[in-house]
């Protein structure tokens, strides 16, 4: 059996030492995260075809990306099926436009949801073609960032707790 098992003060005193480590590798990727999130969006875009013709949507979560959107409020999409059932876009707060190499510049017009791989079509509000990107789910790089910046906290208490509890004492001389 090891000694480190048998003395808990130097148990402690590692996992301040771990715990060191720890601070410097959640807060690296804290930051790294918040960076990301303040980045531009860089969507990888799929299915594209020119308004009003039809093209199938998974059955995940997409957003829609329009090409020469003047207005994006007027986009419409439906669901073709034997008639045409009006889809339903969720309005994003802000219409971010990106530039894509292959497509030109390409508007947020928000998301749908198929919940089953169907066809759609999408027109109006001056879009010339479509396509669409996975939408994200869940929390963002910035907040993913936030929670290492806190365990980066937490995991500095740990370390300055357990490193001064366990720091070596000086040795007094006997008489």
């Amino acid at each position: 059996m090891s000694g480190l098992s048998t003395d808990p003060r130097r148990l402690a005193r590692t996992s301040g030492f771990v715990a060191l480590f720890a601070v410097v590798l959640f807060a690296t990727v804290g930051i790294v995260q918040i960076r990301i999130g303040t980045a531009p969006p860089n969507p990888r875009f799929f299915a594209p075809v020119e308004a009003g013709a039809t093209t199938t949507a998974p059955d995940k979560p997409v957003a829609v990306w329009g090409a020469g959107v003047s207005d994006p409020a007027a986009v419409t999409c439906d669901w073709r099926s034997r008639e045409l059932v009006p889809a339903t876009i969720s309005e994003v707060e802000d219409h971010v436009v990106v530039d894509d190499p292959e497509l030109g510049a390409m508007t947020l017009i928000g998301t749908i949801e198929a919940g089953l791989a169907r066809d759609v079509t999408c027109s109006g509000g001056g879009m010339t073609s479509f396509a669409f990107s996975y939408h994200q789910i869940g929390p963002g790089p910035s907040a993913v960032g936030i929670g290492f910046l806190v365990g980066a906290g937490i995991a500095a208490l740990w370390a300055l707790l357990m490193l001064s509890l366990t720091r070596p004492r000086a040795r007094t001389p006997r008489p």
